[in-house]
């Protein structure tokens, strides 16, 4: 419940803050890619699925996690400027006040994740997904997108150690772990 608290309290403190910063984008896509957001259909507490908000840093159609990763050359102009400051995902704030989401829980993925290793995602899904994680603090974009980050790469390399990192939050979640975070 405290942590639910937090996660409220961080939220709205953080999208109060943002708003001018929010307005600006808003513009800026509007004109760059028509659209403001990205929508992607995540798996989220107890395998309900949710729609997570990004801003849009693409013009072309999302094709899922790991292409975006993948594709980092389909990122041009202020697209590239969001995702290197992490603004892009400021709408996340929204997923956490509408319960989807935690500030700091396991990164949410697409379904077809969860599905290829569903026994992994029985434990980690019993707690709400994060805007950051201890994988995403730990391996920066830089480390993992080197590795021409294909598909080979991502589900056989990355995911056990992402897996394995988020069952143990699952584990251990809790304040006092949030705070060493």
């Amino acid at each position: 419940m405290m942590k639910r608290i937090f996660d409220i309290a961080i939220a709205c403190l953080g999208l109060i803050l943002f708003l001018p910063v929010f307005a600006i984008i808003a513009i800026i896509n509007g004109k760059s890619y028509g659209e403001v957001f990205s929508k992607e259909k995540r798996i989220g507490r107890n395998f309900r699925p949710f729609t997570q908000y990004k801003f849009r840093t693409t013009q072309a159609e999302e094709r899922g996690e790991v292409a975006r990763i993948l594709s980092p050359d389909r990122v041009r102009g202020v697209g590239k400027l969001l995702r290197r400051t992490k603004i892009e995902e400021i709408p996340l704030l929204w997923n956490v006040l509408r319960g989807d989401m935690s500030i700091v829980g396991p990164r949410p993925v697409a379904e077809k994740y969860v599905n290829l290793f569903k026994e992994d995602y029985k434990e980690i899904l019993k707690i709400r997904p994060g805007i950051t994680d201890i994988f995403s603090a730990t391996f920066n974009d830089g480390d993992y997108k080197k590795e021409n980050m294909a598909e080979e790469y991502y589900i056989p390399v990355l995911m056990p150690e992402k897996l394995k990192l988020a069952k143990d939050y699952a584990r251990k979640a809790s304040l006092i772990t949030l705070a060493r975070i």
